[in-house]
């Protein structure tokens, strides 16, 4: 029989990509004084299990590193190598190279072939006896038969197989790399065979409490849960989201009809949107991962900065399982990669400069995520150095930049989201060329988010990024200008009013509104959108207190339509990027409104001048 391999690539590099993930992890977190011979034993499994995966399909350039890689984390396992902080380290950039190798594989790409030899080579230099060949045991379990012949290969092929003893259950435990077993059931089975094998089993060596308990949670875990394409998810959050338009549609319907069909059709679409709200919030937790997804990578970028830059740094993680969609988790990686990178090197002082100071020599950076409503919180803080507000100033002047004398610290914080903008004093590989804090703050607007600074001199800084949950549906105020209807964020308002005249007030061609002791700059939504025929006078309309990136403003519209969920779709998918607007949704009445994009219109409340306020206001 013969079998197509290639239909198992995908799982294999998705499980390839994991066990890397937690090998890096389990490194990471390994203690050389107090060496945990679990998690060595966890390490073990996972070269072992890519390099009998890689064997199976012909990758022999996983198959050979990961081999030499494997004896090595063999003889530290049954304590006949001592792992060392340099062993430690090398073991990471082989799982850095193991990645790449990867990858190069799954794009079908040229494989460097230099530069294994190069990583055997070094493994072996620690390990003379891990020399780079393969042995005669590695059929990795598949393709020998229960007597040694080849009798039986189309079924052998997937089971375990008893009668080859091995060092630990551990490695039997691998035997089938977790991805054959869902797709091949197993065709023959019997009961003297299962008393052969949990014989062989007690005969080789017994099972430890801790490892039997691993194995049965995994078990578990493999039993209860399916791999499932995420373009399968997206499918299924679409058509909610149109299951949400037609909600609306059949509840404009009710207006048409009267008397009992009324009640009843009231009656049953009251129940179809509780039904509709249920299966929403479960089909989007589907698409919710848990933010340690981005955070398990700053481990081990943290501890090769630091050694870079000869400093000492503890990273805290709190928070790791908050979850958030996908989408949002792939365009945070960028973001957050940068921001780190800038605590490193610019937040947290040398140890010498930081004991000079009062200070511990270590310095801390702490990651947390948290959510608040319908929004998820995420905080970079260190306790470094803080900025300095003169040197941004006076960098931000030599930039051109026209800046207010008594410009508050808030606003002098965010002058380094300027293009171009940085302090630093040399240009480093590590940060300093004053790109990135721009990408950043304009990576976090494109998903709705906001990102905000505090920071206080010799004491540490703190951003923080505000996002929303999800991107696929928003709950949203209807609002009409003219003949238009548009969509506000409910997460960006935080009141609505109809302001009097003593609430007005001009200077030159700007409008501003006083309320809570405090002037909001009015910006009208028509003349925004070039929109002919609105409601120009303030007293006669409404504005929207409107707060983004902790720039708040009162938005000029002609009335209140009520509050809707929506479900958004991109412009640029269907049409083309406009300014000022975030997306599209379709009404009940199968109109088209669009989602206003507040960002971009809160930077036109920026340059509105704000009078001096006295106690006479």
């Amino acid at each position: 029989m013969s079998v197509d391999m290639s239909q198992f690539h995908g799982v294999f590099f998705e499980e390839s990509h994991e066990h890397l993930r937690e090998m890096e992890q389990l490194l990471l977190e390994f203690s050389i004084q107090e060496p945990d011979q679990e998690a060595l034993n966890s390490i073990f499994r996972a070269a072992h299990s890519i390099k009998g995966g890689s064997g199976i399909f012909g990758f022999d350039a996983l198959t050979g590193l990961t081999h030499v890689m494997e004896n090595i984390l063999d003889k530290a396992r049954n304590f006949e190598l001592p792992l060392t902080k340099s062993i430690v380290d090398l073991l990471l950039v082989t799982a850095d190279q193991l990645s790449s190798i990867l990858e190069a594989y799954q794009s079908e790409s040229d494989i460097d072939w230099a530069g294994i030899e190069q990583g055997i080579q070094k493994l072996e230099a620690i390990n003379p006896s891990a020399n780079g060949g393969i042995e005669e045991e590695q059929g990795f379990g598949f393709f020998e038969s229960t007597d040694g012949a080849n009798d039986d290969q189309d079924f052998g092929f997937f089971d375990e197989l008893p009668d080859k003893p091995t060092s630990s259950l551990e490695d039997d435990e691998e035997d089938a790399f977790g991805f054959f077993e869902p797709l091949v059931p197993a065709v023959e089975s019997s009961k003297d065979t299962d008393t052969q094998t949990a014989n062989t089993e007690v005969k080789t060596q017994p099972p430890a409490p801790v490892a039997t308990k691993k194995k049965s949670s995994a078990g578990a875990t493999e039993g209860n849960s399916i791999r499932v394409d995420t373009a399968k998810i997206d499918g299924l959050v679409n058509l909610v989201g149109e299951l949400v338009i037609t909600q609306s549609i059949l509840r404009m319907a009710t207006d048409l009809a009267d008397g009992k069909l009324a009640d009843t059709l009231e009656s049953a679409i009251d129940e179809l949107s509780r039904n509709t709200r249920e299966l929403q919030e479960s089909v989007m937790s589907m698409r919710m991962l848990p933010i340690s997804f981005v955070f398990n990578r700053f481990p081990r970028l943290i501890r090769d900065l630091s050694t870079k830059l000869d400093k000492e740094i503890e990273l805290r993680i709190e928070g790791g399982d908050t979850e958030i969609d996908k989408g949002m988790i792939e365009k945070l990686v960028d973001p957050l990669t940068h921001l780190v990178r800038n605590s490193v090197d610019h937040g947290i002082e040398s140890p010498s400069t930081r004991q000079s100071a009062g200070k511990s020599e270590q310095g801390t950076i702490t990651l947390n995520a948290e959510q608040r409503g319908g929004n998820v919180y995420i905080t970079i803080k260190d306790d470094g150095g803080g900025m300095n507000r003169d040197k941004i100033l006076e960098k931000a002047r030599s930039n051109g930049l026209a800046i207010a004398p008594d410009i508050p610290d808030s606003e002098v914080w965010k002058l380094i989201f300027e293009p171009g903008f940085s302090t630093a004093e040399a240009v480093t590989d590590v940060s300093g060329r004053g790109v990135g804090m721009d990408v950043v703050r304009r990576n976090i607007e494109a998903i709705n988010g906001t990102i905000d600074i505090e920071s206080e001199l010799g004491t540490g800084s703190q951003i923080t990024i505000r996002l929303p949950l999800t991107l696929a549906i928003l709950d949203g105020m209807c609002v009409t200008v003219a003949d238009e209807t548009f969509i506000i964020p409910l997460t960006n308002i935080i009141e609505s009013m109809q302001p009097s005249a003593d609430q007005i007030k001009t200077i030159g061609d700007d409008s501003l509104l006083w309320v809570r002791e405090h002037y909001w700059p009015i910006i009208a939504l028509h003349q925004s959108l070039n929109i002919s025929e609105a409601v120009p006078n303030p007293q006669d309309a409404i504005v929207v207190l409107i707060e983004a990136s902790q720039r708040r403003f009162a938005l000029l519209v002609d009335e209140l339509a009520g509050q809707q969920q929506v479900v958004i779709k991109s412009l640029e998918q269907h049409y083309r990027k406009v300014d000022k607007v975030a997306g599209a949704t379709i009404m009940g009445d199968g109109s088209v409104a669009m989602i206003l994009d507040i960002e971009s219109l809160s930077r036109a409340a920026q340059h509105v001048k704000q009078p001096e306020v006295t106690h006479e206001q």
